[in-house]
Parts: structure tokens; sequence; C-alpha cells
């Protein structure tokens, strides 16, 4: 469109030319008429009539060509808004041409800013790769090495340090203890007192002294299944008169604390299974005294299963039975039973430490408390 409008221009403006010129030469005409005209009728050659009809034709024509002329004006004057308009348009087309151009450009860099930022990116992101192996790997080794280092520092029975993956730590086994009195202690003496019709007292010495006598049981046949095990490492060949040849009077060959301490993992590894045993010899033992229900049954093997893991942890837990009638109640080892007192009544279940000798209270332990009374004023 926009290369149309200067053809029509020229156009426009060689048909104004040639109206004008028309236009002249016909005025030009009508004034050589007109002299010719006047002339003739002062020397009375032609009647002037004729000669107006003729000038008034002329005078049309040359209307005719004015309102040509004013409409060729008019077409020049609307093509020159037109061609203005259109120019105007061009310009800001150009203009908008030229602004999405340098957007354009302003993307293009930035798209190749962030493609180097991703380039940099994926070189970063494969170096830190490479960090991250060789620390897993620092890290790794660091820990074996600590684990070594460790196992070889940390003295052997403490009681602060726990082993968290051992299933059978102290922790893990003062749950379990807890537990026992919760569940089946509980059940047993609610079977000793409802069905069996026991005094309640009665029922709750029974459970305590059958606790104790298998607490007992266990302590002494894990200190000899212990010292079986170590003879049987120290002695491979069993003639004990080859033995004693071969030593000829020199000290007996003794287990360094790394090697007891290896026999005193496996011990507590294999422990749960060779318990199976330890139970069996309790619970026929307890039978031959008595006979026993269900529920008594199942708090008696309760008792064997926590106490034989106790026995041979590391080091070995400690069951406080040591209290008496009469002593003043401590809450901050024991709970009442029922009602809080100052003295102590009878013990009910006993409470629990991490070692015998300053090892930290793991569970709190029950008691029966009664009133003080005192002495009646003299008279």
């Amino acid at each position: 469109m926009a290369d149309q409008v200067p053809g029509r221009r020229r156009q426009l403006s060689h048909d104004v030319a040639v109206s004008e010129e028309a236009m002249n030469e016909a005025k030009k005409a009508q004034e050589h008429l007109n002299s010719f005209f006047k002339k003739v009728s002062e020397q009375g050659i032609i009647p002037v009539t004729g000669f107006e009809q003729e000038e008034k034709i002329n005078k049309k024509l040359i209307e005719q060509l004015k309102q040509d002329i004013g409409k060729f004006e008019k077409g020049w004057n609307e093509a020159e808004i037109q061609l203005q308009e259109k120019n105007k348009a061009f310009v800001d087309l150009l203009e908008i041409r030229n602004y999405h151009l340098q957007h354009i450009s302003t993307l293009e860099n930035a798209v190749k800013k962030f493609q180097q930022d991703i380039e940099d990116r994926d070189r970063t992101i494969i170096s830190l790769g490479n960090d991250l192996q060789s620390l897993s790997k620092e890290h790794y080794d660091l820990k074996s090495r600590f684990s070594k280092v460790a196992d070889h520092m940390l003295p052997d029975q403490n009681p602060d340090i726990a082993d968290l993956s051992d299933p059978n730590r102290a922790m893990k086994l003062s749950d379990k203890f807890g537990a026992l009195y919760d569940d089946a202690w509980t059940d047993a003496f609610e079977d000793l007192t409802d069905k069996q019709k026991q005094k309640p007292n009665e029922a709750i010495q029974f459970l305590l002294e059958s606790l104790k006598e298998c607490w007992g049981m266990c302590k002494k046949e894990a200190e000899k299944w212990m010292n079986s095990l170590q003879s049987v490492f120290l002695h491979p060949v069993q003639d004990i008169d080859a033995i004693s040849k071969m030593q000829g009077g020199k000290p007996a060959v003794r287990l360094g604390s790394k090697d007891q301490r290896v026999i005193r993992d496996a011990c507590r590894k294999i422990a749960p299974t060779v318990g199976v045993v330890v139970n069996q010899c309790f619970i026929m033992k307890m039978k031959k005294k008595q006979k026993l229900s269900d529920d008594c049954l199942k708090y008696l093997e309760g008792c064997v299963d926590v106490c034989w893991l106790m026995a041979l942890a590391e080091p070995p837990l400690y069951i406080d039975f040591n209290i008496k009638k009469g002593d003043k109640f401590d809450p901050n080892r024991h709970t009442a039973y029922s009602e809080s007192g100052e003295t102590v009544e009878f013990l009910v279940w006993p409470p629990l430490y991490n070692a015998e000798e300053g090892g930290g209270m793991l569970s709190k332990g029950t008691v029966s408390t009664e009133r003080k009374v005192g002495r009646p004023p003299k008279k």
C-alpha cells in the first residue's frame, strides 16, 4: 500500500498539470474570442448574439474545467493526507521493528549468558560430585579408623558408654524389665489373687522371690559359661597332663582384655539362643516346688529371658533387692505401690541399675509404704 501512494501522487500531479494547462489555454482562447468579438461587434460584421451564445458555452466549459480541477485538488489533498498517515504508520512500524530487534538482541545475549551459566553450573556440579565422592570415601575411612581406635580406647565395662548397635544394650533391657512388671507380673498377680485366692502380700512375695531366685541363677550360670568358654579358648588341647608337661611349671596363659572382649561380645550375640536352655532349667526347678498356672509360667519365663541378658550385659546390670521393712521411703529410688507413706513396708519390685558399683539408675523400684507411728507422749 505504501508503494502505491507515490504512483497515485505522480498521476494526480500530472492530471492537475494537464487540467491547469487546459484551463489556461481555455482562458487564453476566451480572451482571444472576447477581443475578436469586441472588434467584430464594433465594426458590425457579425451579430453579437451568436458570439454571446458561443461565449456562454465556453464559460460552461471553463466552469466544468474548474470543477474538475477542484475535484483533482480535493483528491490531491486527500492523497496528501493519506500519504502523511501512511508515512506516520510506516515510521511507527519502523520504531516497533527497531524496538523488537533490540529486544531480540537483548534476549539472545541473555540466552547466551544463561547457557554459559548452565555450562558453568554443570562443571561445578561435576566438580562437587567428585568432591563428594572423595569426601564420602574419606569419611568412611575416618569412620573405620575412628571405630577401630574407639574399640581400643573405650575402657572395658564402662556403664556410661553404650553401643547403640547392640539390641540388648542397657536401656533396651531396662524397657524389657519394666514391661515384665507392667504386663506379665500384673497377669500373674491377678491369677494368684483372683483364681488361686492368695493374699495380695503373699502373691507379691512369691513373684518377688521368684525374680530374685531367677536373677541369682542367671548370674551364676552366666559367669560359669563365660569362664568355661575362656578356658576352651585358652586350652585348645584338652589333655590336662599334656598341658602340665608343656607348661613345666610356667604361669598359665591368660587372655588379654581385647580377647576377653571378643569372647564377651560373642556370648552376648548368642545369649538369646542358649538362653532357651537356661529357661527350661529354671522352669523345671520351679515346677518341682509347686504347681504353676499359665500366667505364672509366662511371668517366670519372662524373668529368665530378661535376667539372662542382663547378667551377660557389659557390664552386667544390677538388680537391687537390698531394702527392708522400716527403711525410709526414698522417692528417688522407689515409687509407692498404693498410698504414699514415710517408711517402707515391703519391696514389690526392685530398682535396676546400669552396674553394681557406680552405675546410674535405669528404672525405679516399687515399694509398699506405711505411715510412721510416733511414740505416745509421756504422762
